[in-house]
């Protein structure tokens, strides 16, 4: 069941509401995310700090480009959670 919802939102965009957690693959490019995995299940590891965001670039096959609040890209799986908004 989670590998087909996987899928599923992998295929079709969503429509984010602030504070909710997606999938990075789901996401419209330039939404601001806060608490991104580094691997899918290990748990938010960038922007966490109060105030701080990073923002989905763009999608190349199974991987998603973040720009990060230090400027750097980085890219993640694209089935790694992210919470769409700055982090509070």
């Amino acid at each position: 069941m989670k590998e087909t919802l996987l899928r599923i939102w992998k295929l079709f965009l969503v429509r984010p509401n602030e504070g909710d957690a997606y999938p990075v693959a789901s996401l419209p490019l330039n939404t601001e995310v806060s608490s991104v995995e580094l691997f899918p299940g290990s748990g938010g590891f960038f922007a966490r700090a109060a105030g701080t965001y990073a923002i989905v670039l763009r999608k190349i096959g199974d991987r998603v480009i973040l720009q990060i609040p230090s400027k750097r890209e980085i890219s993640v799986l694209h089935n790694c959670m992210a919470v769409v908004g700055m982090d509070h």
